[in-house]
């Protein structure tokens, strides 16, 4: 008890001088026994910024809600180590999905099982009733053991709907695709690990969705031409086309 005592209040005297410093919306902080942690604050936007990435404050509770949430449901998120009314402390839970794709020491075996549990892990979040919101690969962490739902600012607290879950799996391949420019054994691995683990009848789910907006896409091209630094935007054509054909 002692100890716990110990650490809890060298954590608040680590957080009371990092709540000093001008308001950074995630930055690493180091925990009383030098392991990292993470701060996360409410920003002050100006108008234009709130009108572009929304209401930082209900965007910081909602997330707050959802890690609970799905803590409380034994599904993989950070622990919250402190919280506030504008702050919360997190675990480190390890390098985001879209990291792996790009560091030479994450052999295909590693990257592999990564994306197996991702897929796995979304599968699980769906089946208890939830949806993530926006599950790209830069909000799915990986700590070498199991993967973690990070960012859940859209997380949908309530049962979610069969469009919401469908919209998590078209957001997951997007990103994947926008990182990499082509779908690989890594996507297809994690798609049929979804598959597995998701409510019956997901996945023809996913692919009524796409089949019903695979047509429109062509409308996304004055965006994309308009947008060509946009990975996400430049891969929507490419994400179409793989959710619509069969995975084995």
């Amino acid at each position: 008890m002692q100890t716990y005592l110990n650490r809890s209040t060298a954590l608040n005297d680590i957080l009371n001088l990092a709540l000093r410093e001008p308001v950074v919306r995630v930055r690493p902080i180091l925990g009383p026994d030098g392991e990292r942690l993470w701060l996360k604050r409410i920003e002050a936007l100006s108008l234009r910024l709130r009108i572009s990435k929304g209401d930082g404050r209900r965007a910081f509770a909602n997330e707050l809600r959802g890690l609970h949430t799905l803590a409380d449901a034994g599904l993989p998120v950070p622990e919250i180590l402190s919280e506030g009314p504008d702050h919360m402390v997190l675990s480190d839970v390890g390098a985001t999905l879209n990291l792996l794709l790009g560091r030479p020491e994450a052999t295909p075996g590693k990257r592999a099982a990564a994306f197996r549990a991702a897929g796995t892990a979304l599968g699980r979040l769906h089946r208890a009733g939830f949806a993530h919101g926006s599950p790209a690969v830069r909000d799915i962490c990986w700590d070498g053991r199991q993967v973690h739902f990070i960012d859940l600012e859209r997380f949908s607290a309530g049962h979610a709907s069969v469009r919401r879950k469908a919209i998590d799996v078209i957001v997951f391949v997007n990103s994947f695709l926008a990182e990499t420019g082509r779908a690989s054994d890594d996507l297809d691995g994690a798609m049929k690990a979804y598959r597995a683990a998701a409510p019956e009848r997901s996945w023809a789910n996913v692919q009524a969705l796409c089949a019903w907006l695979g047509p429109l896409s062509h409308l996304t091209a004055p965006a994309r031409w308009v947008m060509r630094n946009a990975a996400e935007v430049q891969a929507i054509p490419e994400t179409m086309r793989y959710l619509r054909r069969a995975i084995d």
